[in-house]
């Protein structure tokens, strides 16, 4: 799902676009948590509809409790979309064996856009947990290719020692020695 879709609702007369963006989907956990916002909309809560509009709309058109089971299921789709960051490694856990929050996934995430790849805070911010993490893939890919060239092949050499033996080159160990004074 590396384009997630944007979703767009009509409400007082005029339609509002949400996109799936990073900076979404950390204020929504941050400031109501991803759990109470699906269970209040599921609930048809004017509060929640009002506030996932409210990251997407300014000035945020009033919501009728109508309005709000209406769009509960568009709204509902987009929070998923935040989440669902597709297949991951198993065995990918904090240290300690915690769960990682998805706050702090969603750190992780601009950890990797702003800092591995190079994008501005605001490129980073506006682009969708997919899109980060496809990039991150293809540079992770990049950097194997490159290093590949630059070294040879992943495949270990049997000929080649695991360690280096230092205690076969009496000359080597003799000169290292040495060094350690």
């Amino acid at each position: 799902m590396l384009a997630a879709r944007d979703i767009t609702v009509e409400i007082g007369g005029g339609t509002i676009r949400l996109r799936p963006t990073l900076r979404a989907a950390m204020r929504f956990e941050r400031e109501h948590g991803f759990d109470k916002l699906f269970r209040l909309l599921s609930q048809g809560s004017i509060t929640a509809t009002t506030a996932i509009l409210a990251e997407h709309a300014e000035p945020v058109p009033a919501v009728t409790a109508a309005d709000a089971i209406r769009l509960a299921p568009q709204l509902a789709d987009h929070l998923a979309q935040l989440i669902d960051f597709g297949p991951q490694p198993r065995g990918k856990a904090k240290r300690g064996g915690k769960p990682v929050t998805l706050a702090e996934q969603f750190a992780h995430l601009f950890q990797l856009g702003a800092g591995h790849l190079g994008w501005t805070p605001a490129d980073t911010w506006a682009s969708s947990p997919h899109e980060i993490l496809a990039a991150h893939h293809g540079r992770v890919e990049l950097i194997d290719q490159i290093l590949v060239a630059a070294f040879g092949t992943k495949e270990k050499d049997s000929d080649a020692p695991s360690e280096p033996n230092f205690k076969a080159d009496a000359d080597r160990a003799a000169k290292l020695k040495a060094l350690r004074g």
